[in-house]
């Protein structure tokens, strides 16, 4: 097959950002793209793996390290917020750092560049593009926000001295103005979102048809567990994990309910303070030698084994494990609500117990219930870092436990959460089909500044240029 030429990719540190990229990876290869990933170290295995040619933005590099060094150099004392790797804050400033240290040329080097497909989060995708006069198409990891939300949310960074810095430096030295409140959202008329219109509805109403529902993003392998048969799934965990094969597949009884635990790979992460322990005993105190459940619990990189205690029979603890597999045999996920979590659990059609905690976890445990999908135990509105899982009681829980397990309950979940993962199904057959063709079709309905940089002819389109988000 004759290549279509390279596209470029841009990510920072956060994976929860690279990972639904990398299905979109995989097409773009398989139709014939050059596909070069601008990524920290890190992630070098995974991307290469999707099948791009990675490129590391340099030795060591890490978003919050290079914005607080921007930040320094300006002359200013980095927020407390760029220090605690906050992504509003230090967007801009390692943008600033990485357009000075010749990401531009690195770019224009690679040569026959057709387009920039990059994280909404990070501005030096769209700003690469626009330096270059290349087409930008963006990838939205999260729900995207529109003017309205953006606003109350953001407005505040323009006001932030070493953001407002940063845009000077981008209209004196590179000729582009940019607003700063955009940070986060550095939409294009052609915006990715890793969900299902069926799902999330309210999306398309908010943004028209710049927004491109491209599903639940999973790579060649999990789209084929996901269309396995229950019988092929078990004989997949047991190549992956036979101890846990054993476990999941014993069922001592009829009314057997097979639960998974998993409260994501954040909350053992240190910037939150927030310790899983104390929900982990209450799980094994409320569910502990009950002969009704069997309970597989994650429990995260961080978390001790000793520190856990006496592990009852009826669990079977790991660190991590294949969570797509594992959803299409259990019957209900615990789970935090992360975006990915949520996702994987619909089109696995398993119903789900919702503990969410921060960030967007609420607003997806609330969709999760208008659609019938699950249960929610509510977080208390308080700052993230000061949240705990104190609220989730052993009263609360059972209480959850024994709505979702009533028979009526239990049917009408199941049902939801079928039709839901039909939704999803179909549109994973949509992704593998038709995701590059409208990529394309976009991209010829660009105007004649872009044609010609599919031609290869690129070049700034004007001496200034205005990022703004369109209406």
């Amino acid at each position: 097959m004759k290549g279509k030429g390279t596209v470029v990719m841009f990510t920072a540190e956060h994976v929860g950002h690279l990972n639904p990229t990398l299905a979109v990876v995989e097409l773009l290869v398989q139709s014939g793209y050059r596909v070069v990933y601008f990524a920290p170290e890190g992630m070098k295995g995974k991307v290469e793996k999707a099948g791009a040619v990675f490129e590391a933005y340099a030795e060591g590099w890490n978003m919050t390290q290079a914005a607080v060094s921007l930040v320094k150099s300006l002359g200013l004392e980095p927020t407390e917020e760029q220090k605690g790797q906050r992504l509003p804050e230090c967007a801009v400033p390692a943008a600033v750092s990485l357009l000075r240290d010749g990401l531009v040329d690195r770019v224009k080097k690679l040569g026959d560049v057709r387009f920039i497909f990059s994280d909404s989060s990070y501005p030096w995708g769209p700003l690469v593009a626009s330096l270059l006069g290349l087409p930008f198409l963006s990838s939205c990891s999260s729900t995207p926000m529109t003017d309205e939300v953006v606003e109350p949310l953001f407005g505040y960074l323009r006001s932030n001295e070493s953001l407002r810095r940063c845009a000077e430096v981008l209209k004196k030295e590179f000729s582009i103005t940019y607003d700063p409140a955009r940070t986060y959202t550095n939409y294009s008329d052609f915006t990715v979102v890793y969900t299902l219109e069926e799902f999330h509805p309210e999306i398309r109403e908010g943004f028209q048809s710049r927004v491109k529902f491209f599903g639940v993003s999973l790579d060649e392998q999990e789209r084929k567990v996901a269309r396995m048969s229950l019988g092929e799934v078990r004989t997949e965990m047991e190549k992956e994990d036979a101890e846990l094969s054993d476990f999941v597949n014993m069922r001592k009884r009829d009314d057997h309910i097979l639960v998974y635990v998993s409260l994501g790979t954040i909350l053992g992460h240190e910037k939150w303070t927030l310790d899983p322990l104390p929900f982990f005993r209450m799980l094994f105190e409320l569910l502990g030698g009950d002969d009704q459940y069997r309970v597989v619990l994650s429990v995260g990189a961080r978390t001790e084994f000793e520190s856990l205690g006496d592990i009852p029979e009826n669990f079977c603890v790991r660190r991590s494990v294949q969570q797509k597999t594992v959803l299409r045999l259990v019957d209900l996920f615990v789970t935090h609500c992360g975006n990915n979590s949520v996702h994987e659990s619909i089109v696995a059609g398993c119903p789900m117990v919702c503990l969410p905690f921060f960030g967007d976890q609420s607003m997806n445990a609330d969709l999760v219930l208008r659609h019938g999908l699950g249960v929610c135990i509510p977080s208390p509105h308080a700052p993230a870092p000061a949240r705990s899982v104190a609220h989730v009681t052993r009263e609360r829980f059972s209480e959850a436990l024994d709505e979702l397990t009533t028979p009526g309950k239990c049917s009408a979940v199941k049902k939801a959460s079928a039709q839901m993962r039909s939704h999803a199904l179909k549109q994973l057959d949509w992704l593998e089909k038709e995701a590059v063709t409208e990529m394309e079709q976009f991209l010829l309905l660009q105007d004649a500044s872009l044609t010609e940089s599919l031609n290869g002819r690129c070049g700034p389109r004007s001496q200034t240029r205005n990022l703004t988000i369109p209406n």
